[in-house]
């Protein structure tokens, strides 16, 4: 399967995504609320600036910090998947990114932690203790480290099916900084929720506060 195929392909995907998540979007809610509008702006230039460090050996293969699985429970869904369509723009803009590369890096990035995290979100509401402690651990930590580790998975995949790594590529330098990537990203995700929590969970759309008085 070439690459090129493929890419358009994962576009079309990441697309159908981006459809879904702008046809849910509140718009009167956000257009009346000018501090959602500034975390918002301020989400997309930290995002961008952590999107930019990049860690890796070959190309195609470069790791960052995701922090979609902290953008998720802060924004919903959503506005999680807007706030990363527009970091990637940007990054196409700067050419730290290429056209061909967008499907692939938003379904990477974006779709696919923002489906790991929503899961452990959805099993914390129905199995565990409404404490913020299993919020905070089980959905911010453990669904930020589950959400890299996924990603890295379905990245491997498409750069077998394509050709364009190999196993000893894959297990020598994706998969050796792997681990060294998902469990500070499960810590930073993790610290950064406990800290809006206790001092303005209003900021965490779903943390709803109430169940958990």
């Amino acid at each position: 399967m070439s690459y090129g195929t493929t890419a358009v392909a994962l576009l079309v995907i990441y697309a159908g995504f981006m459809a879904l998540a702008i046809s849910y979007i509140d718009y009167r809610a956000l257009s009346k609320d000018t501090g959602l509008q500034h975390r918002l702006g301020i989400a997309v230039v930290l995002l961008t600036i952590l999107w930019s460090m990049r860690a890796g050996i070959s190309d195609g293969l470069e790791l960052h910090f995701f922090m979609v699985s902290a953008l998720h429970l802060i924004f919903g869904w959503q506005l999680a998947m807007l706030v990363v369509f527009v970091v990637l723009l940007v990054l196409l803009a700067f050419g730290s990114a290429t056209w061909y590369s967008m499907g692939l890096s938003g379904l990477v990035s974006g779709v696919i932690p923002i489906l790991c995290t929503f899961a452990f979100w959805k099993l914390h509401k129905a199995k565990t203790p409404h404490n913020p402690f299993a919020f905070i651990f089980l959905v911010a930590s453990l669904g930020a480290v589950v959400a890299v580790l996924v990603s890295g998975v379905f990245l491997s995949v498409v750069m077998l099916a394509t050709g364009d790594a190999t196993v000893f590529q894959l297990k020598n330098e994706l998969w050796l900084l792997m681990p060294l990537m998902a469990l500070p990203e499960g810590a930073i995700n993790g610290m950064l929720i406990a800290a809006l929590i206790v001092y303005v969970p209003d900021w965490v759309k779903l943390f709803e506060e109430r169940r958990y008085k």
